[in-house]
C-alpha cells in the first residue's frame, strides 16, 4: 500500500468568521487599527469618520485612518499584512525606530479592516525605501465569493489588486486605510468604547504632545461630524482624568 500526502486547505469564509470571533466589536476593530499605527512608530494617527457617506450602487459610510509610520515596503506586505496570523509581533516585541512595547494582536489588523468594512483601500510610503510606494485594493465580499478549478473557495486563492508605484506619493510616509461601505452602525456608545480602548496610547497632556521626544509622542486626531468628535473627546478626556487621579 503507497502512502502519499494532501495539504489542508481553508475555506476564504474562515477570515470573515475569525474577525467576529477574535474582534468581536467596531470600537474594538477599530481600535486594534490605531494600536497598529502606534507599533508603526507613528506620532500622530487621524481617524477620519463618516459612516453616513453615500458611496453609490447602496454602499455607505467611511473611515479613513491614516498615520506617519514607517510605512510598509512590498516585502512587507507581502509578507506580513497578506499574512493572517503573522507571528513577527511575536518574535519582535519593541518597535523598529522607537523601541515602544508592541500593542496589536499579531495578524488582527487585516480581520479587523475585513470586520469593519466590505471594501478597502490602502497607500503605503515606507520611511526607508527606494521612492517608490504600494496601493492595494480588496472587495472582501467579492474576494471570498471566488472559488478555483474544483468549486472550492480556498483562501490561497483570494485575490487583492496592489500597485507599486513611482509617482509622488500621497504623503511623506506612513500608511492610509480607506475603509468604505461599513458593515456596522456606529454611535454614542460605539465612539465612547472607542476612547476607552485607545486613551491609554496617548500622553495625558495633549498640548505638550509636540514637545516631548518622538518616542513618546502619539497624537489621536478624531475628524468627523460634530457631535460624533465631541463624544470620542470627551471620553478621551473623562478616561484621562480618571486615571490621573488615581
Amino acid at each position: 500500500m503507497t502512502k502519499s500526502t494532501i495539504n489542508f486547505s481553508v475555506d476564504a469564509q474562515l477570515l470573515q468568521e475569525l474577525g467576529e470571533r477574535l474582534v468581536g466589536k467596531p470600537a474594538m476593530a477599530l481600535a486594534e487599527l490605531i494600536k497598529n499605527s502606534y507599533d508603526a512608530d507613528a506620532t500622530f494617527v487621524e481617524i477620519s469618520f463618516d459612516p453616513d457617506k453615500e458611496l453609490g450602487n447602496g454602499r455607505k459610510g467611511e473611515i479613513v485612518v491614516r498615520d506617519d509610520g514607517h510605512g510598509m515596503t512590498f516585502e512587507e506586505f507581502r509578507d506580513f499584512w497578506m499574512r493572517v496570523g503573522t507571528v513577527h509581533k511575536t518574535r519582535q516585541t519593541t518597535s523598529r525606530y522607537f523601541h515602544r512595547i508592541l500593542t496589536g494582536s499579531k495578524g488582527v489588523g487585516r480581520l479587523s479592516v475585513q470586520f469593519l468594512a466590505n471594501e478597502l483601500e490602502l497607500k503605503t510610503v515606507p520611511r526607508e525605501g527606494d521612492g517608490t510606494w504600494l496601493w492595494s485594493y480588496v472587495d472582501w465580499e467579492d474576494a471570498i465569493k471566488v472559488k478555483d478549478a474544483a468549486g472550492v473557495r480556498d483562501l490561497t486563492s483570494v485575490s487583492v489588486l496592489y500597485e507599486i508605484r513611482s509617482d509622488r506619493p500621497p504623503f511623506g510616509h506612513g500608511t492610509e486605510l480607506r475603509l468604505l461601505d461599513l458593515k456596522q452602525e456606529w454611535n454614542t456608545a460605539s465612539l465612547r468604547e472607542l476612547a476607552r480602548e485607545v486613551w491609554w496610547l496617548q500622553p495625558p497632556f495633549r498640548k505638550e504632545i509636540a514637545s516631548l521626544p518622538p518616542e513618546q509622542r502619539f497624537e489621536i486626531r478624531f475628524r468627523g461630524a460634530e457631535d460624533a468628535f465631541r463624544e470620542f473627546q470627551e471620553q478621551l478626556d473623562a478616561v484621562l482624568k480618571i486615571q490621573m487621579a488615581r
